[in-house]
């Protein structure tokens, strides 16, 4: 058993304690040192420590706040007040007790990696960018340096600057998946495709099972109208993702481009299993089924989806010229008037139907009336 005022036995025990997050007793014993010594800096800093990591923000400031009256220079008290204020989103005063210990301390990188954090969070950019820079000029290979001076120019629009910071990080992080993906992004906003998915490439090298960077590479293919490696992409993706409806319907998209109207079938059909209940899907799989001429499948596809959603026009419309290609008229033109119920101002409906009533020589003012509103 210790001396009940042996302090320095506390403070050991209190360190134990709350390693092995048994908060309640190091909260005991430190409190017990402050009521022993009540200057006792350190007791202040760690009871103020666990009573942040435990949420209670309100008594960790108050315990730093007597901390650096004891202490005036007590760095690590301003630097965990500013934490706290940070954490609660008090961005002024959090930045007031960063710069104070700053003041004590002007070299200490973590408080200017937070106070630079700080800024940003505050919309001060010209500030977060000083600050930043005077951490390289520290550490030129700070990785939180660069990556917040690209987002910073990122959002600027600044994206040559944003590159350079990036280019400058990704030589000490060759492997580092985000900078690689950051990059591709700048040259995928400027329509540089191929120097986009070589970024892209370099970040997948790294981390092959990587979601968001299959997902750009996919899509740069797409817009390349290379939709073979797109589909493989996508593919690889959806063995990622296999429950993503999403991801199936894209595919499906993208076989119908291919003209593989069977696979885009089966696709659409097994995003349904997945998703019984959306419109959407029963929609999509009319769509094809119509590219493939099934037009009595598409028709009962299309009805699935106007009944879940009534209040779709584009539902309508789709059942409606899919009726006139089976030449089943009065039906079309049933489609074609719900159409414009929900959507007066829908050209191709009214198109449909001064087509359908010349054609059939029926209502020929109306006709006219219907091809003037589409014009």
């Amino acid at each position: 058993k210790i001396d009940p005022n042996f302090i320095s036995a506390r403070m050991i025990k209190g360190s134990i304690y709350s390693s092995q997050k048994k908060y309640e007793s190091a909260v005991e014993e430190y409190k017990k040192v402050i009521e022993i010594d009540p200057q006792a800096k350190d007791a202040h800093l760690y009871l103020g420590i666990i009573y942040a990591e435990n949420k209670d923000y309100d008594s960790a400031i108050a315990i730093l706040e007597k901390l650096i009256k004891i202490e005036p220079n007590y760095v690590l008290g301003f630097y965990y007040l500013g934490r706290i204020n940070a954490k609660t989103k008090n961005y002024a005063k959090a930045e007031e007790h960063f710069t104070r210990a700053l003041e004590i301390h002007p070299n200490f990188l973590k408080v200017m990696e937070d106070l630079g954090l700080v800024y940003q969070l505050q919309k001060k950019h010209d500030s977060a960018i000083d600050m930043y820079k005077k951490i390289l000029e520290i550490d030129p290979l700070n990785e939180l340096a660069h990556n917040m001076l690209g987002d910073i120019y990122i959002k600027e629009e600044a994206y040559d600057k944003a590159l350079d910071e990036y280019k400058k990080l990704s030589e000490s992080l060759p492997d580092n998946v985000e900078v690689h993906i950051k990059m591709g992004l700048i040259y995928y906003q400027q329509k540089d495709l191929m120097r986009a998915l070589e970024e892209f490439q370099l970040a997948r090298a790294a981390d092959p099972k990587n979601g968001k960077t299959i997902f750009y590479i996919a899509s740069i293919y797409e817009e390349m109208n290379n939709y073979e490696d797109a589909l493989d992409e996508w593919l690889k993706l959806l063995k990622i993702e296999p429950k993503s409806v999403d991801i199936m319907l894209h595919i499906s998209q993208i076989y119908e481009k291919l003209k593989k109207l069977e696979e885009a079938i089966e696709m659409i059909n097994r995003a349904i299993k997945m998703e019984p209940n959306d419109p959407k899907l029963y929609f999509y799989l009319g769509v094809a089924q119509y590219n493939e001429k099934r037009y009595t499948d598409a028709v009962e596809n299309f009805k699935k989806a106007v009944e879940m959603e009534p209040e779709n026009d584009t539902y309508h419309f789709r059942l409606g010229i899919t009726y006139e290609k089976l030449k089943e008229y009065g039906k079309c033109i049933d489609a074609m008037k719900k159409t414009l119920q929900l959507n007066e101002d829908h050209p191709s409906a009214h198109n449909y139907l001064g087509y359908i009533y010349a054609e059939m020589g029926i209502n020929l003012s109306d006709a006219l009336e219907h091809i003037m509103k589409a014009l």
